[in-house]
Parts: structure tokens; sequence; C-alpha cells
């Protein structure tokens, strides 16, 4: 696992303007309408199929736990036109298990409880912003 971790800090050191602009790119916010104008087209909003992607694409738009800070976070405007209060629920799982996955091979139990109070802070924020 270290030496896996080592060689793609080695990658991203030596990449780091071209690795920039991926992650730029792949968290772009600027087509959101019509990203989700074509979802809708084709599963109804508020399904379980839109519900499923939504939560899949913004789980990195939203603050999980605080080491690893997305690229771009979604802001109050977006969280509510686009994250629908069905998916709150799940919201806390994912981003919960989406970073226990970073940090599980390497951490003690107190950080990760840490890290689970940060996510549950961090969706109790989300759900003050969308319910209003």
């Amino acid at each position: 696992m270290q030496l896996l971790k080592t060689r793609t800090n080695k990658f991203i050191k030596r990449n780091k303007k071209i690795w920039d602009e991926i992650c730029r790119d792949c968290h772009d916010h600027s087509k959101l309408d019509e990203i989700f104008k074509r979802l809708y087209e084709i599963s109804e909003k508020n399904s379980f199929v839109s519900n499923i992607f939504t939560i899949v694409l913004f789980h990195q738009s939203v603050h999980g736990i605080l080491c690893y800070r997305p690229v771009k976070a979604l802001d109050d405007e977006e969280l509510k036109k686009y994250m629908p209060h069905q998916i709150l629920s799940m919201l806390d799982i994912f981003l919960y298990n989406d970073s226990y996955s970073y940090s599980v091979l390497g951490e003690d139990k107190r950080v990760l409880k840490k890290h689970k109070l940060e996510v549950t802070k961090e969706v109790a924020r989300v759900t003050d912003v969308i319910t209003q």
C-alpha cells in the first residue's frame, strides 16, 4: 500500500499541471444544468435512478472529512438546486464510506471516529441548506 501511495504521489508531482487541469475539468460545475436536463429526459426527477446518479456525481463536491477537501464544493445555491432532500439519508453513509476507504488502512479508531463526526456535521449543514 505504501509503495502505491509513494508512486501515485510522485506521478502527481511530476505531472502537476496536467493533474490540476484534469481535476478542474472533472469538477467543473458550469454544465450542471445541461447534465440534469439530460438526466431528467431519461429518468424522472427524484426517482431512484436520478437520486443515485446525483449522489455519485456530487459525492466529491460536498465536504466529507476535513483532510480530503473537494476540489470544488457545491455552493449553497447549487445544493438547493441539484441536491434532492430524498438523498440526505444516503449522503451520510456515502460520504463516510467514501472517506473511510481512503483512510481505513492507516488510521486508528479515534481518527475514524473523528472522520465520522466531520461527515455528520457536513450532512447536517447540507440538510439545513436544502430544507430552508
